[in-house]
């Protein structure tokens, strides 16, 4: 990778361009389920993910919303 190479986000559902400082963009991590020794189901935040407003889930328990 080049120094000029521009980074920039996709969106998880549409996989488009997402401007992660533009109104309208949903930030979130993605929840990922971990193996416990008891009956009790745990998760950790996994790595933060961006969305089109339109575009995220509402009421996935796969992603949650960060501020």
């Amino acid at each position: 990778m080049t120094d000029d190479a521009e980074q920039f986000y996709i969106c998880e559902t549409c996989r488009q361009r997402v401007d992660p400082e533009a109104p309208g963009t949903v930030r979130a991590v993605e929840l990922l389920k971990v193996t416990t020794s008891g009956p009790t189901v745990e998760y950790i935040e996994g790595l933060g993910v961006f969305f089109h407003d339109r575009c995220y889930p509402t009421g996935s328990e796969r992603y949650r919303r960060k501020p």
